[in-house]
């Protein structure tokens, strides 16, 4: 990477063309590792004047691919635990020891922290009354409360009210359902915030307690920043929204936009916005050290020196813990950026993530997705855990890189093709690579469950090329064969020694196997599928 004209960063990658060296400046270097599944095992930067570690972080999977713990030099460890459809049911850290629960429609709620057996479980109605006693803190996926929060929403299921025990904050939406206004009443903080924005919906400004800070992009990055005392730029990994770098100049000068007339002769030399503005002082570069899925984690200056550093609790809530001026840069660092696609804003802890604002304190949107069932079930949901998806557009959730042959997940999230790493797409250039249940659907669809009715969006399925001949043209022929001689009147276990046999017999790597009727088994167990009648 070049900055005026002067060649800042460096990459080597490896046969796969994945990053495994990155040089920033002369001082310092981050190495990455990858299992033989492409997952990120290691994270390393080092100090050229050092022999240790300026920082390390190592990652564990458990055996259905899902990230267990991470293991970070500054921050200590963190295990992390899913319930049978990957949603994060624990978050264990220094930081916090995080406990979570959902309805099944996926809304976070509060996790039941006694059981009651029945006898001695009180009435749900009051005697004076027909309604339960506690009224339901999730009505049609609006959150009413949690973690002692409450919210009210407008008619068209946007947020305008949230209190807590701090406070509260009141918010204005436009006819677009884009937020207008945010007014903070709190113990540590009061603000009064406006934000604007473009035809395309990007927030190009904002007014907080009447200072105004304006935004520019390109694309749907956020391409700077600048108030009335400097600006900031960011830059990125090649097609992605995992910033590499900032560096920080003079404020963003406007330019008013000149009034022709249709007789006026255009001059070039005379276009205010022809001009190349002069620079007027150095830039000063910081640099991003991201974890596994693009959240920053790090800035370090030229030097190699430490300049800012936070802390996240499972959702994205961030606690900075260092934030200093660089001896190198000549300035305090400072950094929005989040999850991939977010901004927080200081005034009300929100995220805006380019068509929406995410709250952090409930890990959720605070209105209505825009492209409504397209993007989930959820209208609401960020996603199953913010540990291993992204949603940079505030739109639909996807795994980082896109998903791969042989990656085992809800079907719901493997089919969308817009979820795929290139190469992987239902195309016959491609392979034609299809979701694959192996667990048959049409046999799950004419079961009775004990606990819960079947859903061929949520059940485990497998990536797999479909193509005349391939893995998946194997299995549906032996499902076709099998189909014929049994129908469909055959019990779980007969399923599950058939679904595995299959597989195997086609070719499947045995560790695909293995995760996929893992998670399979766990997905049909907590249906009650193999309680005994």
């Amino acid at each position: 990477m070049l900055l005026d004209g002067e060649e800042r960063v460096q990459f080597e990658r490896d046969d796969l063309h994945r990053e495994t060296v990155r040089m920033l400046s002369s001082k310092v270097g981050q190495r990455t590792h990858y299992d033989p599944a492409g997952r990120v095992l290691q994270q390393t930067i080092q100090r050229s004047t050092s022999p240790a570690p300026l920082a390390e972080r190592r990652y564990r999977y458990d055996a259905a691919g899902q990230l267990s713990r991470i293991e970070d030099s500054r921050k200590g460890g963190t295990d992390y635990r899913y319930d049978p459809v990957g949603r994060l049911i624990e978050a264990i850290s220094p930081v916090a020891k995080e406990r979570f629960a959902f309805d099944s429609a996926s809304n976070i709620i509060d996790p039941v922290r006694t059981t009651e057996t029945p006898a001695s479980r009180p009435s749900p109605v009051r005697p004076e009354s027909t309604l339960p006693v506690e009224v339901p803190k999730v009505l049609g996926n609006l959150l009413k409360a949690y973690a002692g929060m409450h919210f009210e929403y407008d008619a068209r299921g946007n947020l305008v009210r949230k209190r807590t025990p701090a406070g509260e904050q009141e918010y204005e939406w436009d006819e677009f359902n884009r937020l207008l206004s945010v007014r903070v009443a709190e113990t540590s903080r009061q603000s009064q915030a406006r934000y604007f924005y473009d035809a395309f919906g990007r927030r190009i400004a904002k007014e907080v307690n009447g200072e105004r800070t304006v935004f520019g992009w390109d694309g749907d990055t956020l391409a700077y920043e600048s108030d009335g005392e400097r600006g900031t730029h960011y830059i990125y990994e090649p097609g992605t929204f995992v910033p590499l770098a900032q560096y920080v100049a003079g404020p963003v000068d406007g330019i008013v936009t000149p009034e022709w007339k249709s007789t006026d002769r255009y001059v070039p030399e005379e276009d205010p916005l022809q001009k190349v503005p002069e620079r007027r002082a150095e830039a000063r570069l910081l640099y991003y050290h991201c974890d596994q899925i693009g959240t920053p984690q790090l800035l370090t200056d030229d030097d190699g020196d430490v300049v800012w550093e936070a802390s996240y609790r499972a959702w994205g809530e961030a606690r900075e813990v260092i934030a200093r001026a660089s001896k190198a840069a000549g300035i305090v660092a400072r950094n929005p950026l989040r999850f991939q696609g977010q901004q927080v804003d200081e005034e009300s802890g929100l995220a805006y993530n380019r068509r929406r604002y995410y709250d952090p304190s409930s890990g959720r949107f605070i209105s209505k997705d825009p492209i409504g069932l397209q993007g989930g079930v959820n209208v609401y949901q960020y996603a199953p855990n913010a540990i291993s998806w992204i949603d940079p557009l505030g739109l639909a959730c996807r795994r980082p890189g896109g998903y791969r042959v042989n990656d085992a997940d809800q079907h719901g999230n493997l089919s969308p093709q817009a979820n795929r790493a290139p190469g992987n797409t239902n195309t016959v250039a491609d392979g034609l690579v299809q979701s694959h249940h192996p667990i048959q659907q049409e046999w799950a669809k004419q079961q009775v469950f004990a606990n819960g009715t079947y859903s061929s969006r949520s059940a485990p399925a497998v990536l797999l090329p479909s193509t005349s001949g391939s893995v998946h043209a194997q299995i549906s022929g032996m499902q076709r064969a099998f189909r014929n001689q049994y129908g469909f009147n055959t019990d779980v276990r007969t399923e599950f020694n058939e679904a595995a046999r299959q597989m195997r017999a086609a070719g499947v790597p045995e560790d695909v196997v293995r995760r996929a009727m893992r998670q399979n088994y766990k997905y049909f167990d907590c249906l009650g599928a193999f309680n005994a009648k």
